[in-house]
């Protein structure tokens, strides 16, 4: 070789164990010897993987390698574990080294134990020798002059590199100093170690990041700021970079996870670095406490989770894109409107996914015009355009776009919603509609069959039908008519439908005639009992549907549609055809009894016309259908007016009727039951009006009826009565004021000695008397009340008077009664109208002593609750039933009809009582139990309270 002076041959001659390698560590050249011991290595395989460095112990490296070129080393070879000692010397081309030497056999039996024996050294011959040595001595010259002037260089160089090193050492301590300046500020974690993982530097952020002092921790293994899995993970890629070279963590930044001082965990990033240090290898781990991103990113994380949720949650589709039309979010609801998944959406340009081919240009077009000039025609509304489906198909959708600008990025948001089931509802009462309305006008079977069947086939999408009427002669069904949409050439399925006659069970009419149900067929020409099925192939019919035509109760004819495509309908189309095919069958049913029908419209229109009571129908978009002359006149229109108008007009202006959600709500809570309300006459007068309302379902549909009755003069009345109640009461008052006192001084002798009997008589006078006086006060009490005149005159007073007070009234009731009245003493003051309070305490207790038995005992006392106090009156009569609790508050309303009879009053004290109360600020009540008696209670403030004073005032 190159640079020895041997070929090859010679080579392998002298040193049968050599073996050459190339600037890439791949083998080149190897001896016969090498290659017997060391089992076959193939040229060009990695040295490597054949031979590693054990003295000195280091890794097979390049670099390595021709540092160690020239010296003497010891190699072993992998695979056989035999040593050989020699030396790497350096051989053309540049960079490649060869080795020569020989194994390292100190004894016979270290060459049994390798497999070797003598022959594998070469026999020498002296005169080869002799050769060998003079043909050497020239290049050992050579060498050894390139070595004297390599040696020259040298010497000259490190002269120039002590001057330098001084030079660089004072530079190195400036150097020093700024990077320790730099590291005590460093707002990351620096921390060095040496290669046995001891620490040798801990900057102060490093403290604050740990909470170890660096004296604390210098000297110590790095694992102190690890938990145990990640120093054992840590000390495995160290010892395999070590060993091997292999790079897992030097130079790499990684999130790992640190241990502070107090023993709690936090993430960090590290990056690790190597450096040649005075003492060998060291690390730096520089460190960043990711504990605030992480929390920040949780943040993030958990915000964008709501707004997924959200998002995906959202009842329509969501999308947005950016500028360049390419969808960047696709929510759950995108995917099910149109079809692509997530995956398959994001990044995608949004037309070819949604936009039907003949609409992109016009899409593009207007995308194009927003971000030239900011304006679109569809930005910032709500439009109804056409979707295209992933497999193809188009549906209505509703398309509302925002734009969102971020700094200099534009985005767009589309929400989409799927109105298909809309379109397909309206259509169908669009169907319903029109086939009513045909029906309604038509005169016979032969003129509306064939618009029928158009208008059916065209609003809901059907390709050809047919018309099928029982024929009794021929015992089946004849078709009467064939509908087929224009430029579809099925001449001939059109002949043999029109010449066929089905008979039950057979084909598609006649197995519906039979069976009296719906029948659908998938694929018509496929089916083994459709007679036409080889015309329907040839016209590219798909699917049929045929329904029966109900007719006094039977099946009176059928009805069929097709469509050129094989789908299904669904269950409301299929419920649309069975109701038009119903219809159909009472329009033959309705023209038998025309004319009975139109005698008994007419009766009942002048009825209705007649009736004193407004009548009024409306249909569900509230719409007036029909209305009598009674509602006309009550509200002020001519009764051709008021048909089509939609009901709220006759309310009020801006009240709760206008307003859809309350209006909702004022229906259901009037629905089937009798309510009070306020209209508005064609001149603006508003009036009150009693409405009854109910539902009506019409073959048509549901209607609403209701009967109005207007309120006018009713309350005109209610108004004069309670002015002829009054004006009474207060005339009354008078004369029986006289009568009771000229009974009073009869009653006591004044105007001379009566008679027992007159006695007696005189006394019931004026019990009555006094009754009569005290049922006009409290009617006149009542009229006060609703007019809101009834005054008070407040003041703080003992409680305990007033309840001696007001039984100082009701003793001698009591007496008579044989009832035994119970005062607790209370210490309370309240602040109140006295008098009010005792007309309050009068009538309970004169109601507990009217229902109490004789014999028993009646309670009152007063306790604190609050800012209030509670008075209560107990009796062990016969108890309020739960369903009369309320009601015995009410004007006129006691609990038994027959207690004004036989126990007396107005049946309005205890409606007084709780208006007394309650314009003090307090509440009145019972609570009881049937047969054991009652409970009533109220409440009045214990000192004078802001609010409650105000409204008195």
């Amino acid at each position: 070789m190159k640079g020895i002076g041997l070929d090859a041959a010679q080579l392998g001659a002298v040193f049968p164990f050599h073996f050459a390698i190339d600037r890439d560590l791949r083998i080149v050249q190897v001896g016969p010897a090498w290659l017997r011991v060391g089992g076959p290595i193939e040229v060009g395989a990695s040295m490597p993987d054949r031979v590693r460095l054990v003295r000195p112990q280091l890794a097979v490296q390049p670099d390595t390698l021709r540092t160690l070129a020239g010296s003497l080393v010891v190699l072993e070879c992998v695979p056989s574990g035999l040593p050989l000692r020699g030396q790497l010397l350096p051989v053309e081309p540049a960079d490649s080294l060869v080795f020569v030497g020989t194994p390292m056999v100190r004894a016979l039996a270290d060459l049994k134990r390798s497999g070797l024996s003598l022959d594998d050294w070469p026999p020498h011959d002296a005169v080869a020798d002799l050769l060998f040595l003079l043909q050497s001595k020239d290049v050992a010259l050579t060498e050894a002059r390139a070595l004297s002037d390599r040696l020259s260089r040298q010497r000259e160089e490190l002269r120039i590199a002590v001057r330098e090193r001084g030079e660089a050492q004072a530079a190195a301590s400036a150097r020093e100093a700024s990077l320790r300046a730099i590291l005590d500020t460093a707002a990351d974690g620096i921390v060095t170690i040496d290669e046995r993982g001891i620490i040798q530097s801990f900057n102060p952020a490093a403290s604050r990041m740990f909470g170890w002092a660096p004296e604390e921790v210098v000297g110590r293994s790095v694992n102190a700021l690890m938990p145990a899995h990640v120093a054992e993970e840590h000390d495995r890629h160290v010892a395999r970079y070590l060993d091997t070279g292999e790079r897992h963590v030097i130079g790499i930044g990684r999130e790992v996870e640190g241990l502070r001082r107090n023993g709690t965990r936090f993430p960090l990033y590290l990056a690790v670095s190597e450096f040649l240090g005075p003492d060998g290898r060291m690390f730096t781990g520089i460190l960043h406490d990711l504990t605030p991103l992480k929390r920040a990113q949780q943040a993030v994380e958990a915000t964008q989770a709501r707004t997924r949720l959200i998002v995906d949650t959202a009842l329509d589709a969501v999308i947005t894109i950016d500028q360049d039309a390419r969808v960047t979010l696709w929510n759950a609801q995108a995917e099910a409107t149109f079809g692509w998944s997530r995956e398959e959406a994001l990044g995608r340009n949004l037309a070819g996914l949604i936009i039907p081919v003949r609409l992109r240009e016009a899409h593009a077009t207007g995308m194009r015009r927003y971000l030239s000039t900011g304006e679109g025609r569809v930005i910032g509304r709500r439009i109804e355009i056409v979707g295209l489906h992933r497999d193809g198909h188009e549906f209505p959708v509703e398309l509302a776009i925002t734009p969102i600008r971020e700094g200099d990025a534009l985005s767009f948001s589309a929400f989409v919603r799927d109105i298909t089931p809309r379109k397909q509802g309206e259509r169908l009462l669009q169907t319903q509609h029109e086939v009513t309305r045909i029906l309604a006008f038509a005169s016979d079977v032969a003129t509306v069959a064939g618009r029928f069947l158009e208008v059916t086939c065209q609003y809901l999408g059907w390709s050809v039908a047919a018309l099928w009427t029982l024929d009794p002669e021929a015992g089946g069904l004849r078709c009467a008519d064939v509908w087929h949409e224009p430029g579809l050439d099925i001449t001939d399925f059109v002949d043999h439908t029109r010449a066929t006659v089905f008979r039950p069970g057979v084909g598609l009419p006649g197995r519906v005639l039979a069976s009296g149900e719906r029948l659908w067929l998938p694929v018509v020409a496929d089916d083994p009992n459709f007679p036409r099925a080889g015309p329907a192939r040839t016209a590219g019919l798909g699917s049929g549907i045929a329904l029966p035509i109900p007719i006094d109760g039977q099946v009176g004819g059928v009805v069929e549609f097709f469509s050129r495509s094989v789908s299904q309908p669904g269950p409301a189309a299929v419920d649309t055809l069975s109701s038009l095919a119903g219809q159909l069958g009472q329009f033959l049913e309705r023209k038998r009894a025309e004319q009975a029908l139109r005698q008994g419209e007419a009766r009942l229109a002048s009825v209705i016309d007649n009736m004193l009571e407004g009548m009024v129908i409306i249909d569900d978009q509230l719409r007036i259908v029909r209305a009598n002359r009674a509602f006309a006149r009550m509200f002020g229109y001519p009764l051709d007016a008021l048909h089509d108008t939609n009901i709220t007009e006759l309310m009020p202006p801006e009240s709760e009727y206008q307003d859809p959600a309350s209006l909702s709500r004022l229906y259901r809570q009037s629905l089937g039951r009798v309510t009070e309300h306020e209209g508005r006459r064609r001149n603006g007068e508003l009036f009150p009006f009693e409405l009854q309302l109910y539902e009506v379902e019409t073959p048509e549909g549901r209607v609403i009826a209701a009967h109005a009755r207007d309120l006018t003069q009713e309350r005109e009345s209610d108004r004069l009565k309670k002015r002829f109640v009054a004006s009474v009461s207060h005339e009354l008052r008078t004369p029986l004021t006289a009568i009771r006192g000229s009974l009073g001084l009869l009653a006591l002798g004044k105007l001379g000695e009566l008679s027992e009997d007159a006695q007696e008589v005189v006394q019931i006078a004026e019990r009555n008397a006094v009754r009569l006086v005290g049922i006009i006060n409290d009617l006149l009490d009542f009229e006060r009340m609703q007019a809101g005149l009834l005054a008070l005159s407040q003041k703080v007073f003992p409680l305990a008077r007033a309840l001696d007070r007001s039984l100082e009234v009701v003793q001698a009731l009591a007496d008579e009664s044989g009832i035994t009245l119970a005062p607790s003493p209370t210490g309370l003051d309240v602040w109140a109208d006295e008098e009010r309070i005792i007309q309050v305490l009068v009538n309970l207790v004169g109601n507990a002593i009217k229902f109490s038995p004789r014999g028993t005992q009646i309670d009152l006392w007063g306790e604190r609750r609050g800012q209030f106090a509670l008075v209560q009156v107990r009796d062990r009569g016969r108890g309020v039933p739960e369903n009369l609790r309320e009601i015995i508050f009410q004007p006129f309303r006691q609990a038994e009809e027959s207690d004004a009879r036989k126990k007396g009053g107005s049946g309005v004290g205890l409606a007084i009582c709780r208006a007394i109360v309650s314009q003090h600020g307090g509440e009145m009540g019972v609570e009881s139990a049937p047969g054991e008696g009652s409970v009533f209670w109220f409440t009045v403030p214990l000192r004078p309270n802001d609010d409650v004073a105000s409204g008195l005032s």
